[in-house]
């Protein structure tokens, strides 16, 4: 059994759960890479997320890709001992609930359409993409490859990513975050040939 997180370990799981808990295992939208590519860690954070074999990134601030690699379905595998960014994160929806500004069922219902949403993202991804990868390809005009399978199979994936983004734009991410979807992106995007 891995270590304990030493930075978390003095933190106390309430004995019961809250509707916020319990959106946040039905989603886990935060884990998958799908609302962020990367996740900070503190630097006395470093040596934990190593022993428990995480990839930790090298340039820049210190942290980890996402999606998370302790992500189990919908469920942190390391919750209890999760990095602090990870406890202190908390999506738009979250915020709604939390605030009373939407009810459990609808936010549950929410988070279930962004699931099929990335499911479908899943289904088209090539081996070896994560969706963070699929989400800066399609910030880029498509490939010209000539290839009508592969160009196909590109637009699909586009497609699916724009609308999941698109979803979390408008359901999960704070103003502040910024949008995930580019219509600059798209507006560049150009057919091969003129319509007649």
């Amino acid at each position: 059994m891995p270590p304990a997180n030493p930075i978390n370990s003095s933190i106390a799981e309430p004995a019961d759960v809250s509707l916020g808990s319990s959106l946040c295992t039905e989603c886990g939208m935060c884990c998958t890479g799908a609302l962020h590519d990367f996740a900070v860690l503190d630097p006395d954070e470093i040596d934990y997320a190593r022993s428990i074999g995480m990839r930790l990134r090298t340039e820049g601030r210190p942290g980890f890709d996402l999606p998370c690699p302790k992500l189990s379905g919908s469920c942190c595998s390391i919750y209890v001992d999760r990095p602090k960014a990870c406890i202190q994160f908390k999506c738009a929806l979250l915020g709604r609930l939390d605030d009373g500004l939407t009810d459990f069922q609808s936010a549950t219902a929410i988070a279930v359409e962004a699931r099929h949403l990335l499911d479908n993202v899943h289904a088209h991804l090539p081996d070896g993409m994560s969706v963070p990868m699929a989400r800066a390809m399609n910030q880029a005009p498509p490939a010209s490859n000539g290839d009508p399978i592969g160009r196909s199979s590109e637009m699909r994936l586009r497609l699916a990513i724009a609308a999941l983004s698109l979803f979390l734009d408008r359901h999960f991410r704070e103003s502040s975050e910024g949008t995930l979807l580019s219509l600059e992106a798209i507006a560049d995007v150009r057919p091969d040939t003129e319509m007649k």
